[in-house]
């Protein structure tokens, strides 16, 4: 596992390079923004904690009531949810019949893989509860993964290893609630 302020910023990278986060920031911002992310993750110099508490106030009030790992780990599945729902003016479980729509309420919570290769910055890992693979990014300054880890993922890149999490199957339980519900919906 990483620190809480690497996770963060990991977190929010991913989510900016996405293409689904980040679109009220001006281009130049967000991507001013982006490199003190990637700069803290790598060098640990300034934590852009001023940056996060402008640009993501909803999800930092969250985080003040439950942590970092409860917010992005358990939290965030709601937030998804919600957030689709108020931009399709529409209930989730319909709104998800949308190929556009099902992108990112499937890869805007985080997944957990197997990683089954390591390729230098990057990894390719089995979704363990999908079985499906996909190739994660890894960030220079996150931890490097062996083979047959567990890791969490967000978007295209990895967040963190979870192997020795004691929470893992709570927060396992519930990726699975929430992605089962989405095999059943679509």
């Amino acid at each position: 596992m990483i620190d809480d302020k690497k996770l963060i910023c990991a977190f929010i990278y991913s989510a900016y390079e996405s293409g689904y986060c980040g679109l009220m920031l001006e281009p130049r911002v967000k991507e001013q923004h982006k490199n003190l992310y990637r700069e803290y993750i790598e060098k640990e110099t300034y934590f852009p904690k001023k940056e996060i508490d402008e640009t993501q106030k909803e999800m930092m009030d969250s985080i003040k009531n439950s942590g970092i790992r409860n917010y992005i780990y358990r939290g965030h599945f709601s937030v998804v949810r919600n957030r689709i729902e108020k931009e399709t003016d529409q209930p989730f479980k319909k709104a998800i019949k949308s190929l556009l729509i099902l992108n990112p309420a499937i890869n805007c919570p985080v997944n957990y893989y197997r990683v089954t290769e390591i390729n230098g910055n990057e990894i390719t890992g089995e979704n363990i509860l999908y079985k499906t693979r996909k190739r994660l990014k890894i960030l220079k300054g996150l931890e490097i993964p062996k083979t047959e880890d567990l890791v969490s993922g967000h978007w295209n890149f990895m967040l963190e290893r979870v192997n020795d999490w004691k929470s893992l199957r709570e927060n396992l339980s519930t990726a699975k609630k929430y992605y089962d519900f989405l095999r059943r919906k679509t």
